[in-house]
């Protein structure tokens, strides 16, 4: 059973039952019913009693119980179906009960379960007199469908002559209901129509198209106790510094109970991209050419140590190595150029010669270590440009 779709159904669909005459019983879907009181009677029959379901929906929760065999079923759930039929009949409109018991008749249903909530309707019900005062015919049908056409006018001829606590009754009719003091009267008055008339004096029907137990009406009780509330200590808050780290105040009683908080190493660092250094590496002007005073190499790296150049470039190459060399490595070679390597002009190309270099070409004094991408000694003045 799909729960919240039958749940559904039973709020929204809202179409009556009919009896045509000469017809069957129409229920459109009657499908559905049947299939979720199968997969499970117990919770199909406390789904009528949930809140909001419609009234013509509860009637069709009560037919199919009545109309289903209880046969397999255990004790806990027969007398879940027998207290909510027995709320049903209560908490509908008489009408919709009475549609529903001769609905019961025109399908041929009858099981000891439906002739105890039919016998206990019609005689027991708090409205019964002005119900059968006001619904005769339709009742003693539904009284002789419970106890069979034969069994029914028996009882109603021994009580007409003065029978009232037999074993035939007893076996027959009163073993079925809660009140067995009540029942020969008003069985009389489902044959007779004098009687019928003489139970409600004053013709008061007002009470016969109104339930006697509303079943979505809010119960007495103590309210629900609140939810307990949970002291709960005020966030941290973070104000920014100077150098674009957010740092965190603590309040006076946690600050003196535990030491600030630290970043953890797993957490990420700041992006490198955005990050701009508090110094900028600035070349010096020396006579020889522009030196970088962090590290031996010429000018053209200390483009990449300007502050431009770390916003513009992506984080994964903005990374500077680690410390220069201190001594040349084994397979450093004093001078190894390459022959086709040009410089910043066009026209120019490296020669095998300091000597032969063109007079525009400033020397750059060698570093005391070169670093092992350096090829020549001292170096080419076009690493400057």
């Amino acid at each position: 059973m799909d729960t919240p779709t039958l749940l559904a159904h039973l709020h929204h669909h809202d179409t009556a039952l009919s009896l045509p005459r000469g017809a069957c019983l129409r229920w459109d879907d009657a499908d559905l019913h049947r299939a979720a009181h199968t997969g499970d009677p117990e919770g199909y029959a406390l789904l009528g009693l949930a809140p909001g379901v419609r009234p013509w929906q509860r009637a069709r929760v009560l037919l199919q119980i009545l109309a289903a065999s209880q046969a397999g079923l255990d004790d806990r759930a027969r007398a879940v179906q027998a207290r909510v039929a027995r709320v049903l009949t209560l908490g509908l409109p008489p009408a919709h009960v009475i549609t529903v018991l001769l609905a019961l008749r025109r399908l041929r249903a009858n099981h000891k379960h439906t002739t105890r909530t039919a016998l206990r309707f019609v005689l027991e019900h708090p409205a019964a007199d002005a119900l059968i005062a006001a619904r005769r015919p339709a009742l003693r049908d539904c009284f002789e469908h419970a106890l069979g056409a034969a069994t029914a006018r028996g009882c109603a001829g021994r009580i007409a002559g003065g029978d009232t606590a037999s074993d035939y009754l007893q076996r027959r009719l009163l073993r079925f209901l809660t009140d067995p003091a009540a029942a020969p009267a008003r069985v009389q008055a489902l044959y007779d129509a004098g009687k019928a008339a003489a139970a409600t004096p004053g013709g008061d029907h007002t009470a016969v198209g109104e339930p006697v137990l509303p079943v979505d009406t809010a119960r007495g009780g103590p309210p629900p106790s609140p939810p307990p509330t949970v002291a709960t200590s005020p966030p941290p808050s973070s104000t920014s510094t100077g150098a674009g780290r957010p740092k965190t105040s603590t309040p006076p009683s946690a600050a003196t109970s535990a030491p600030p908080p630290r970043r953890s190493p797993a957490s990420p660092a700041p992006s490198r991209s955005s990050w701009t250094p508090r110094r900028p590496c600035a070349a010096t002007a020396t006579a020889n050419g522009p030196r970088c005073p962090r590290s031996p190499r010429c000018a053209w790296c200390c483009r990449r140590c300007a502050p431009g150049w770390r916003s513009s470039r992506p984080a994964a190459t903005n990374a500077l190595p680690a410390a220069p060399p201190t001594s040349p490595p084994a397979s450093w070679t004093p001078w190894a150029p390459a022959p086709t390597w040009s410089p910043s002009s066009p026209t120019a190309t490296r020669t095998s010669s300091p000597a032969t270099w063109p007079g525009s070409w400033r020397a750059c004094p060698a570093p005391a270590s070169p670093p092992p991408w350096c090829s020549a000694t001292p170096c080419s003045p076009a690493a400057t440009t």
